[in-house]
């Protein structure tokens, strides 16, 4: 059997805040108005498939769904700097685009600060120190600012979401396999997982402690340790914004039902033993920073795994 939905949606009157109607000098905050259009559009496809072979009986069923939403009209002011126009306008765009920089490691020494011929913090580099990121200039110009942003990616809703069931038996036996997963979002690393600090209020993870930048781990994950939190470090870049895509197991079970003429023995209709396992394999690329792509950048517990053993019986 195929399933196959596909859909598009128009809204109109979305509330916004009117400005491209109003001059830059009009010193008040305008209220809400039903202003914009924003449309969705997607699909989604089930196949199933059931068949058997002598004594064996298997079923499979994969799924996928994608799903996205563009600004088709919104009240903005018209931008003539061609910069602002890229990186602010969102008329004719998709509405979950993130912009930010661009990453090129750390400093790894006061002498390569000093002779950077770049501007990093737009204060001839005088607050920078080795262990601190390094952003690429996009364009060129030999100081970072705000015109070096590039698109980093989605956000954090998925686009694509896809799963797969897959179960057998034979004879007494019988397993069921879940497989899910997501992809087209990304996550940004926030708040404890930027702020590694010496006089933090945050009580951090101690892999991030053991990623930090030092002269003996100069490939590190994370920024080096600074006194305070380091707004030049946590600025929007692809070092806090990952990929959140994965594919995971999410639940496994192998099962055996005993011979009926055993049960009988004892006195019951069906007796069965099973052993499940939940998350248990995951694929993404979010390992090496212990995130849970399900649970977003706002984990705070690693991710949960289990195995049980169980029986049912049928009296």
């Amino acid at each position: 059997g195929i399933e196959f939905d596909a859909f598009y949606r128009l809204r109109d009157n979305v509330l916004g805040t009117r400005s491209s109607s109003l001059p830059s000098t009009v010193g008040v905050s305008m209220p809400q108005e039903n202003l914009n259009k924003i449309d969705n559009r997607g699909f989604e496809l089930v196949i199933r498939h059931n068949n058997a072979i002598g004594d064996f009986h298997y079923s499979i069923s994969p799924n996928i769904s994608w799903s996205r939403s563009k600004y088709v009209e919104y009240d903005e002011q018209e931008y003539t700097d061609p910069d602002e126009d890229r990186l602010y306008r969102k008329e004719g765009k998709w509405t979950d685009i993130v912009y930010g920089y661009k990453t090129d490691g750390m400093f790894q020494s006061v002498e390569e600060i000093q002779n950077s011929e770049i501007d990093y913090d737009l204060k001839g580099n005088a607050t920078l120190k080795p262990g601190m990121v390094k952003y690429v200039d996009v364009n060129g110009d030999k100081k970072i600012d705000w015109r070096d942003q590039v698109k980093l990616g989605t956000g954090g809703i998925p686009k694509i979401m896809y799963g797969l069931n897959l179960s057998c038996d034979y004879k007494n036996f019988d397993l069921s396999m879940l497989f899910q997963g997501a992809a087209q979002f990304n996550i940004m690393f926030t708040d404890h997982m930027q702020h590694l600090t010496i006089n933090s209020v945050w009580n951090s993870y101690k892999y991030l402690y053991d990623e930090r930048w030092t002269p003996d781990n100069p490939n590190a994950l994370f920024p080096g340790t600074t006194n305070g939190i380091n707004e030049y470090n946590t600025k929007t870049s692809d070092i806090w914004y990952k990929s959140a895509a994965y594919c995971r197991l999410k639940n496994i079970t192998l099962g055996y039902t005993l011979p009926k003429n055993m049960v009988k023995k004892l006195g019951i209709n069906k007796a069965r033993f099973y052993i499940s396992g939940y998350n248990l394999l995951t694929f993404d690329k979010l390992s090496d920073y212990q995130q849970d792509p399900e649970a977003g950048a706002s984990l705070e517990y690693p991710m949960y795994k289990s195995v049980s053993f169980g029986f049912n019986i049928e009296l």
